[in-house]
């Protein structure tokens, strides 16, 4: 199994490559700032602050750079939510149409068992009547 397998079956292994990359880049972007910035820095006590200026500046740039990948990653999660939501929202649109017809199913069922009960009633009445005069 090769590093690069290892780093990927392994969460922990990936993270350590990936911090290891990210310092090395911030030391050289460090080092390439406080390079630009030699010339200006005369002093001993202006080159000391000089690299913990560029340190911090390197350090912000970075920080920078992960807010505008996490914006990118929480625009792009926005936009699969929304669309997420808008099926959704036509699919509960159509869930209330069919309850909707399945509550006027029920109700037209309730009123013609009710109508059946009531003519049965009737048709009872009317033979035990009938019976009950012809002598039965």
């Amino acid at each position: 199994m090769t590093k690069e397998n290892a780093s990927q079956n392994h969460p922990e292994g990936k993270n350590q490559s990936d911090d290891s990359l990210v310092v090395v880049n911030l030391l050289e972007f460090t080092d390439s700032l406080l390079d630009e910035w030699r010339p200006y820095l005369l002093s001993e006590g202006e080159m000391l602050l000089g690299h913990e200026g560029s340190i911090n500046r390197a350090f912000l740039e970075q920080l920078k750079g992960a807010v505008l990948r996490k914006d990118t990653d929480y625009k792009d999660a926005m936009a699969v939510l929304t669309k997420e939501v808008v099926a959704l929202r036509k699919d509960l649109n159509t869930y209330k149409k069919g309850y909707e017809e399945l509550c006027k199913i029920h109700d037209q069922w309730k009123s013609n068992f009710f109508e059946i009960s009531s003519k049965q009633k009737n048709h009872i009445e009317i033979t035990n009547n009938r019976l009950i005069a012809g002598g039965l």
